[in-house]
């Protein structure tokens, strides 16, 4: 609800309740909510994003709301070493940002194509992307993050545990 004051699009719009939460949030600030509805094209389970079958009429619930505007389409292709394993996922994704733009009421604002990471943004620039995710491809990977060590327990000299 409080990203609204800090963002000027919401790339990862994937549920009605979520649009909806916006919806309200906009109406109070009196301003419109920009958003990307987030499809999940590579059918993985571990991936956000509406299901594919569902995207149409998310966007058609999405298009009545009066402070929410349907912006374009984002998803994430399975990770790959390969990067033209994720060209079905971004073709399916551009087929269905062109089925959504027939039924906006502004088909000139409903204009993001958003796919691609630092792994596969040229096959998706290639299918039509106009946001492709490349940090690490400029700032290299994050490490991983080091995780304090947990202190020992103290012996106390009873043997509990082999009760």
């Amino acid at each position: 609800k409080k990203v609204l004051e800090f963002t000027r699009l919401v790339h990862s719009v994937d549920s009605l309740r979520l649009a909806e939460e916006l919806q309200t949030a906009a109406l109070r600030r009196d301003q419109m909510a920009e958003v990307l509805l987030q499809i999940n094209c590579s059918g993985e389970a571990s991936k956000f994003g509406c299901a594919v079958p569902a995207a149409m009429a998310l966007a058609e619930q999405i298009e009545t709301m009066v402070n929410v505007r349907l912006r374009g389409v984002m998803t994430m292709a399975a990770p790959s070493a390969n990067a033209e394993d994720a060209r079905l996922c971004f073709s399916r994704c551009r087929d269905l940002f062109e089925e959504i733009r027939g039924i906006v009421s502004d088909p000139r604002r409903f204009n993001i194509l958003s796919m691609g990471m630092s792994n596969d943004y040229e096959v998706a620039i290639s299918e039509g992307a106009n946001i492709v995710r490349v940090g690490s491809a400029i700032f290299g990977n994050n490490p991983a993050p080091e995780l304090p060590e947990e202190p020992e327990e103290p012996d106390d000299g009873s043997d509990s545990d082999l009760m």
